[in-house]
């Protein structure tokens, strides 16, 4: 009788060796985790709720991602060190059933945060490229193509649909009686207009991220080159490479070029081990290199009147504020870098009159109450 692993020619070293390797270098990135975390709490401890909840899901997902890949190359590599046809051919342990699901979940956290930011990044350049005085037309173009809100809305479908996929690949595995009729399934089933799953999957993870990544760096290019900041190369490295997530986007389109050639093993899967870890270390990676100049709050001076008048001055600057929590690149902008409002209040009295200013002052990079 011909077994499922003879049909497909799969071995230990292509399946669980594959997943020991995902396994060693995902912990070493497990501990970058932890460390970034213990610097995120001692830096940012006042930081948004959002932010902290996001945090504190994904390190407890990233936690039990971990337990469940651990589990499953114990499982097959110690418990059943002597008897390699069970290690293939027995029975699905629990951990195999939950690390793709928590790999997902985790993801998830970190991407809303990605997401958000992106949402906050400045105005696009082709946000002014239409001339027309009809208001309703000037206010779509303000708020579809003035901003990223495109790219979040395309973003955001293409990530919904990498989650899908990865919950149908959870779902073959609680259908799989063995990890040989696993492979099997999700590399050769059909499912309706998918043909197969890791590929659909690994292709909706690369359009996010190249969607995502290639907006980010864009906005990051558009306002460094208006700066004369001098960095070295470390900094451009954290910068364009690490903080835009383009190591999670390599990380899986070769994911999806391993499952493509090499269908019969598990190198993508070992490769999406890996990504998660990596997804999660740039997450905490944006959180620490964030430089907060508004934590102290802004404050703003004069009368009722003045302030109805400047209410844009009001909403831009707590957009700042958001979008700085976020560290959200800004894109060069075309009002003015600066803007002072002052007050002045006549005191008649014996010795004339005493006109007293206050000001605000919104510069490129920081908002200042004078």
């Amino acid at each position: 009788m011909t077994t499922a692993s003879d049909s497909m020619d799969f071995t230990i070293g292509n399946t669980y060796g594959a997943l020991l390797l995902g396994t060693f270098f995902s912990l070493v990135l497990y501990g970058i985790v932890l460390h970034q975390t213990y610097r995120y709490l001692r830096l940012h401890p006042h930081d948004y709720a959002y932010i902290q909840v996001l945090v504190a899901v994904s390190l407890i997902l990233e936690t039990f991602h971990a337990v469940c890949i651990m589990h499953l190359c114990y499982h097959a590599l110690v418990t059943n060190y002597a008897n390699a046809n069970a290690t293939l051919e027995g029975s699905v342990p629990w951990s195999s059933k939950f690390f793709v699901l928590t790999g997902e979940l985790s993801q998830i956290a970190a991407y809303l945060f990605f997401v958000r930011r992106l949402y906050f990044s400045g105005d696009l350049p082709f946000s002014r490229s239409f001339d027309s005085h009809a208001h309703y037309r000037h206010r779509f173009q303000y708020t579809v193509f003035g901003t990223f809100k495109l790219v979040v809305a395309l973003v955001t479908l293409f990530l919904a649909t990498s989650v899908g996929f990865g919950l149908a690949i959870t779902v073959e595995f609680f259908r799989s009686q063995n990890p040989a009729t696993f492979l099997e399934s999700v590399n050769r089933n059909k499912i309706a207009a998918w043909q197969y799953l890791v590929h659909g999957k690994f292709a909706s993870a690369a359009a996010t991220h190249v969607l995502l990544t290639g907006s980010l760096i864009y906005a990051l290019y558009r306002g460094q080159k208006v700066r004369s900041e001098q960095k070295g190369v470390v900094d451009w490295c954290m910068l364009f490479i690490v903080n835009t997530g383009i190591l999670v986007g390599i990380f899986d389109i070769t994911a999806w070029i391993s499952a493509s050639a090499a269908p019969n093993s598990a190198w993508w899967a070992a490769l999406y081990i890996v990504t998660v870890k990596v997804y999660m270390v740039t997450f905490l990676s944006v959180l620490n290199s964030r430089r907060l100049l508004t934590k102290d709050g802004i404050e703003i001076f004069g009368t009722d009147s003045a302030m109805r008048t400047e209410r844009n001055l009001i909403a831009r600057a707590q957009r700042f504020a958001a979008a700085e929590r976020y560290n959200a690149p800004q894109l060069p902008d075309s009002a003015p870098t600066r803007i002072d409002i002052k007050v002045a209040t006549e005191i008649e009295g014996g010795d004339g009159v005493k006109t007293s200013h206050s000001s605000v002052i919104i510069e490129e990079r920081k908002v200042v109450g004078v």
